[in-house]
């Protein structure tokens, strides 16, 4: 049977995908290592595109697969991903159609409506195998397969909730092999791979969807597993690799032990991992050990530098444990990339942020600012979702902004203010050129390059000369 898989149209809004354009997605090859290699499937990321947002139904044409699988991982692409889905609905009828991913399981019933046949709610492995076996068995009562919602006879039916798997040891390896070799923008020499070393978090941030996703679940590979992956990555030819971890470094002991053996066993790789403030600034000693190792970036969420804020997003965090983990990372020459949320709701004047501003902007070398939202399936979304809310939506981006009009047209301009005082600062631009850490220079570089794509796409949206 011929399978597809694809993820959402590639969005001006994807600031990672401009920041590290070399990143390169685990979630697709991961799909096609559940189906298997009895199925022959074909891989479609549309991230690495620069004029078009996909090339789904070019690649449709070609392939002619009886299965399409979109995987939805942000909640923010779910209705651009519902216009492809109806386009390659009313072109290829006779297709079916699945749908998956935290975006997926929170909109399922909008997937459903707009032509999905299913959707896979939750952790896909034993699912998404289960499924396409009944396909290929013809086997049209899906009844029995747990965590799938689908019509029958007119309605929609979810099936139970699918138990997560409880050794991530037993997930299937990425079939890496599928995807094309993407070159290193940061090391010459090497190409890029992504690997997931855990999966989940244990804490209780309210405005995480991740929290919800994983309903606080928190589950670690083996070192032997990561150990396995690692060789196999580097045996396709790939050593510089991205992270898929939510919460990377959570366990001392066992980081400690699997970086003494990447180093043991002369593993030669540089990798970049997302990690919490407190996971850094409390293991030094981890930290000195995971750079030796080939930790060279880190995208670090400092959230904001107001000591009454960290009450508020109910996140274990402290002005002092920010600065502390930038210590940290600095002493071992690991690149920061600085995440500062804008716009929390506590925020009551928009130059509430300044001091977030300024002292987030000293200790990141990639200063970043992302407005904050309501995300579905979040603890704050269920406290602060209103009608009106719902009605000021100004977008087809399903993320939700939580002040009147009025107000957002003022948080928007000091937002964007903020925003050009940070990049014309003469700092940021000597830097940008001049900084001895070649990695440094190279983020500050793709992060104008990144703005200046940001707003072209806007502008050439609106004149039909790109989809993006």
């Amino acid at each position: 049977m011929k399978i597809l898989f694809t993820n959402s149209p590639l969005n001006f809004t994807h600031g990672h995908t401009f920041t590290q354009p070399d990143w390169q997605t685990l979630v697709l090859p991961l799909l096609a290592g559940i189906v298997g290699n009895k199925h022959e499937v074909r891989l479609v990321d549309n991230m690495p595109l620069l004029w078009r947002s996909n090339v789904i139904l070019e690649e449709i044409e070609k392939f002619r697969p009886a299965v399409v699988g979109f995987s939805i991982i942000a909640a923010r692409d779910i209705h651009s991903t519902v216009k492809i889905i109806k386009r390659v609905r009313a072109l290829y009828p006779e297709l079916i159609l699945v749908a998956g991913g935290q975006g997926g399981s929170f909109y399922n019933e909008l997937l459903l409506k707009n032509g999905v046949n299913f959707v896979v709610r939750g952790e896909g492995e034993i699912t998404l195998k289960e499924l396409t076996q009944a396909f290929e068995d013809k086997n049209y009562d899906y009844s029995s397969i747990q965590g799938i919602s689908f019509f029958e006879k007119g309605e929609i039916k979810k099936t139970a909730d699918r138990q997560r798997i409880r050794n991530l040891d037993d997930s299937p390896f990425p079939a890496i092999h599928l995807m094309p070799l993407r070159k290193s923008r940061w090391f010459p020499g090497r190409f890029t791979g992504p690997i997931e070393m855990s999966r989940g978090c244990p804490f209780d941030c309210n405005f995480c969807a991740i929290t919800s996703f994983w309903e606080r679940s928190f589950r670690q590979k083996s070192n032997e597993r990561i150990i396995d992956e690692l060789k196999y990555l580097i045996s396709n030819g790939r050593s510089h690799l991205y992270l898929a971890d939510d919460s990377f470094g959570m366990n001392e002991k066992k980081y400690i032990d699997l970086f003494e053996q990447v180093l043991r066993l002369g593993l030669d790789i540089r990798f970049f991992a997302q990690m919490r403030t407190d996971t850094v600034g409390l293991h030094p000693e981890m930290m000195a050990l995971a750079a030796r190792a080939g930790l060279y970036g880190v995208l670090i969420g400092f959230d904001t530098y107001e000591k009454e804020m960290f009450h508020h997003i109910v996140k274990v965090g402290s002005i002092e444990l920010n600065l502390k983990c930038a210590e940290v990372l600095r002493k071992n020459k690991i690149m920061i990339f600085g995440s500062h949320i804008y716009g929390f709701p506590e925020q009551k004047r928009p130059l509430d942020f300044s001091k977030t501003f300024w002292m987030g902007r000293k200790n990141s070398d990639l200063f970043r600012m992302p407005h904050f939202s309501l995300l579905p399936g979040t603890k704050i979304y269920g406290e602060m979702i209103t009608q009106e809310t719902v009605d000021t939506q100004g977008s087809d981006d399903a993320r939700l902004f939580i002040r009147s009009k009025q107000e957002q047209k003022l948080f928007k301009r000091w937002y964007i203010l903020f925003n050009l005082v940070h990049i014309f600062l003469p700092d940021e631009i000597i830097k940008a050129i001049f900084h001895p850490n070649r990695n440094i220079r190279k983020i500050k570089q793709y992060g104008y390059i990144g703005i200046l794509r940001h707003y072209l796409y806007r502008v050439l949206r609106k004149v039909n000369w790109c989809d993006i």
